[in-house]
């Protein structure tokens, strides 16, 4: 990789690599953009979001499959991963990490709107959408 680059870090979950904070330092030194793709709920703690921000961090992707609890975790079959998912979305952005929320194309349009209604309130950037495997 060059200066300039991209690397998008992803697979199972990146939040729970130990040394990630130290991989995103070593390639935004090398001055190689850090993007991540996780489910957030590493970034319900503030600190986290604050040294991924740090570190240099510059965009992280997290998918939200409903604007509530019950459709999110409807999903993810995972109790309190709304909370934490929409808390990580919150910190990032507040630290100063640019957000991309990822929603499925094929809710109907009342659950679109209230999607995007959620990410915006949050502080995303972006909202990405997404066709899921039949």
């Amino acid at each position: 990789m060059k200066s300039g680059d991209r690397l998008w870090i992803t697979g199972a979950e990146p939040t729970l690599h130990p040394g990630l904070f130290d991989l995103i330092a070593r390639a935004t030194g090398r001055r190689i953009g850090v993007r991540l793709y996780t489910n957030g709920r590493f970034f319900y703690y503030e600190e986290h979001a604050r040294r991924a921000a740090a570190a240099g961090l510059q965009e992280a992707a997290v998918p939200l499959y409903g604007a509530d609890a019950a459709a999110h975790e409807c999903v993810t079959r995972t109790p309190g991963s709304f909370a934490q998912a929409t808390a990580g979305v919150r910190n990032l952005a507040r630290a100063g990490v640019r957000v991309a929320v990822r929603v499925r194309a094929d809710e109907d349009d009342d659950d679109l709107d209230a999607l995007v209604a959620c990410a915006v309130k949050l502080g995303a950037r972006a909202i990405w959408f997404f066709v899921p495997d039949p």
